[in-house]
């Protein structure tokens, strides 16, 4: 089996025990929670198992290229706010009704990069800047918050899927925290 192989078979895992918490929280009967739980319990050792056996195989050379294009997309991300003018902001919502849309479109081009094979990436060739203050984030703030970003996706040494999606999941939490959680509270 090879790393995309492996890869899939963690993700169905990794479904299924999210199936099984699913069905803990909201059970059709609840003599059924106790089963339900050891069911869990057994998914949550494959998982494991899982990534102990993806982390052996020799062959890295899909989770190597997928961690090649993920710092060309977030360079890609980088090199367009490099190109706006000093006094523009971005768009959080990029001209659509969905608050924070831009750090969901960061966040998809990666998650697709940790969960099948990388065959390239996204140009944000049409990132919308802005001069209103408002739902919008400053272009040198995210820059070198994405610069630093892909400082720690280069310093992966022994590139696996693991890492990979360690880093997307630590990733997420950073964009969250910083850009959104933080806009959140200070606009309430």
């Amino acid at each position: 089996m090879n790393e995309i192989n492996y890869l899939k078979h963690l993700i169905s895992l990794e479904q299924q025990a999210q199936d099984l918490k699913l069905k803990i929280a909201f059970p059709e009967n609840p003599q059924e929670k106790s089963k339900l739980k050891k069911e869990l319990d057994v998914s949550n050792q494959n998982i494991k198992q899982a990534k102990i056996e993806s982390s052996r195989i020799e062959d890295k050379k899909y989770s190597q290229e997928a961690q090649k294009i993920m710092l060309l997309q977030l360079k890609a991300y980088v090199n367009r706010m490099s190109n706006a003018k000093n006094w523009l902001k971005l768009s959080r919502n990029q001209g659509l009704i969905l608050d924070n849309y831009l750090f969901s479109a960061i966040l998809r081009d990666l998650q697709y990069l940790v969960t099948d094979e990388a065959q390239g990436f996204h140009d944000p060739a049409h990132l919308l800047f802005t001069y209103s203050p408002e739902d919008s984030v400053e272009i040198e703030e995210l820059r070198q918050h994405l610069m630093n970003e892909i400082n720690i996706l280069r310093n992966i040494k022994e590139t696996n899927y693991n890492k990979l999606r360690e880093f997307y999941s630590s990733f997420k939490i950073r964009i969250i925290t910083r850009f959104i959680e933080q806009n959140v509270n200070t606009n309430h």
